[in-house]
C-alpha cells in the first residue's frame, strides 16, 4: 500500500502489473503489452489511481476482481484480445470529463460520435459491469509542462537571489520542481 509504480513495462509475459490486497497506490505511465493473461489485474485492492497507462494486445486490458473506489482515467486500452476491461467492483473510469481511450470505440462505425468535436465520444463506452462516460477518441499522451520564468538580470553580492517560476501542465497533473 501507498506505493508509486511508474514507467515500468511488462511485455510478452503470463504475469502482469498486479495488485493484491493493496490500497492507495499510484500506477502511472506504465506499459503492459502482449501479456497472455491481463495487462493490469487487481484483487482486494481498493482506492488506487491508474493514470496514463497503456494496455495493448493483452488477453484482457484490465480486470478488477475486487476492490472498489479505484480511479482509472487517461489510460489507453488498445486491441486487447478478449476484453478491454472488466470490473467486478464498482470503480471509477472517468472524472472531470476525462475518461480513457478505447481502440474498439474510437470511430463512428464503432458507435463513437463526436458532434461537438471535443475529442470525446458523445455516448459512453460500456464494458462488462461498468462504463466510461467520457471515452477519449485519440490515444492519451502525457505532454511536457510549460515553464515560464523571468529572472532578474542583476544580482547583488551577499544578497539572496530569488524569483518566481510559473509552471502549468496541459493534463492538469500535479507539478513538483526545484532548483
Amino acid at each position: 500500500s501507498n506505493n508509486v509504480v511508474r514507467r515500468s513495462t511488462t511485455n510478452q509475459n503470463s504475469q502482469r502489473i498486479e495488485l493484491i490486497s493493496s490500497s492507495n497506490n499510484k500506477i502511472e505511465g506504465n506499459v503492459a503489452n502482449e501479456n497472455t493473461d491481463n495487462g493490469i489485474s487487481l484483487d482486494s485492492s481498493p482506492s488506487n489511481t491508474f493514470k496514463g497507462n497503456s494496455m495493448t494486445n493483452n488477453g484482457k486490458g484490465m480486470i478488477i476482481i475486487s476492490g472498489a473506489s479505484n480511479l482509472v482515467i487517461m489510460n489507453n486500452f488498445i486491441s486487447n484480445i478478449n476484453e478491454q476491461a472488466r470490473d467486478f467492483a464498482n470503480n471509477i473510469f472517468d472524472q472531470n470529463n476525462k475518461g480513457n481511450h478505447w481502440s474498439n470505440f474510437d470511430e463512428a462505425s464503432e458507435g463513437c460520435f463526436d458532434a461537438n468535436s471535443n475529442n470525446v465520444c458523445d455516448a459512453p463506452y460500456v464494458f462488462p459491469n461498468n462504463q466510461d462516460d467520457f471515452p477519449y477518441i485519440p490515444s492519451w499522451t502525457n505532454s511536457n509542462p510549460s515553464i515560464t520564468t523571468s529572472p532578474p538580470l542583476r544580482a547583488q553580492q551577499h544578497s539572496l537571489y530569488q524569483y518566481n517560476i510559473d509552471a502549468t501542465d496541459p493534463e492538469a497533473d500535479a507539478l513538483v520542481y526545484g532548483l
